[in-house]
């Protein structure tokens, strides 16, 4: 309720005049932003503190101080109504200098500042307060100073409103509304409900057994024996062995291409192959170079054997 004026005044001191001062306040501010009287307490509620709401929500308080204000008694106890902490008068402007809102005392009919010490504590400061006089004889010219002093506050409110709200720009953490800070909530919400979601939905699912590595059992080159064993093996499921072989005829030839006479076959089992590491008769066995040598004629040297299956195949490898 930014704007507002508060006519504060006692009703057995000053009614009159109060009312012709808000009269003329509502010829240059809106009625809406007068407040002069309180006509809507309800039952039940605490009026002091709806008074405070209530002054709170102004930007100027006129304070009316006529020729009874200061020592006005209450009519049963003929105590001092300053001196009552419920009093409305003292409420209202206490709550005003408590919140620092600006208070402009109007003096009537040439009626003096009172001083600090004839005031309950919590209006002490009022005297502080720069006043304007208000007369019946220059009634016009009184409250027309009183008019310009409540714009120039009302000029100067809405200006220090415009600098925070500068302020508050220029500080976006500052700055954040409502709607924003429920829109990251929201937003926040969104995502640690998706984190639950996901990690519920993993725990719920079969854990993937681990694979443990196991390394290859070392090799060893096979021996001779296998590899004779391998070679007849193939040879069986190729259809050429129905039975072990046996060898049944075998030739030898000299160094000179002459064939030897006709025989079994020569074995040499000191001789082995070079080409695929297999003693005679498994093999075409080669003599290496340096075992060469030149016999008599008519000693057969064994060059070459070819070994038969008894139904006259070659053995193959």
């Amino acid at each position: 309720m930014a704007g507002k004026i508060f006519i504060n005044y006692r009703r057995d001191d000053s009614p009159g005049m109060a009312g012709r001062i808000y009269d003329r306040l509502a010829q240059h501010f809106p009625k809406r932003d007068l407040f002069m009287d309180v006509d809507a307490m309800e039952p039940g509620v605490d009026f002091v503190r709806q008074l405070e709401e209530q002054v709170t929500a102004c930007d100027v308080l006129i304070a009316v101080i006529g020729p009874t204000w200061l020592d006005a008694r209450d009519a049963k106890t003929g105590e001092r109504r300053l001196d009552d902490v419920l009093d409305f008068v003292r409420v209202e402007i206490a709550a005003a200098l408590h919140r620092d809102i600006r208070v402009i005392p109007a003096l009537l009919q040439g009626v003096s500042m009172p001083q600090a010490n004839e005031l309950p504590e919590d209006l002490q400061t009022l005297i502080y307060r720069h006043a304007v006089s208000i007369r019946h004889e220059s009634f016009g010219a009184d409250t027309q100073k009183l008019i310009a002093a409540c714009k120039s506050a009302l000029d100067s409110e809405r200006e220090r409103r415009r600098a925070e709200k500068r302020e508050q720009q220029k500080q976006p953490g500052k700055g954040i509304s409502a709607a924003g800070i429920a829109a990251v909530a929201f937003v926040g919400a969104i995502m640690i409900g998706g984190v639950a979601y996901v990690y519920h939905a993993t725990q719920l699912k079969d854990p993937v057994p681990a694979i443990a590595f196991q390394p290859a059992p070392p090799t060893t080159p096979p021996s001779l024996q296998d590899r004779i064993d391998e070679a007849l093996r193939r040879a069986h499921n190729a259809g050429d062995a129905p039975s072990a072989p046996a060898p049944v005829r075998g030739e030898a030839y000299r160094p000179n291409g002459t064939r030897a006479a006709d025989g079994p076959p020569v074995i040499t089992p000191n001789i082995t192959n070079v080409d695929n590491g297999l003693p005679y008769p498994f093999g075409n066995a080669t003599p290496p170079p340096q075992q060469a040598s030149q016999p008599p004629a008519d000693l057969p040297i064994v060059v070459q054997a070819e070994n038969y299956w008894p139904d006259g195949k070659r053995v193959k490898f």
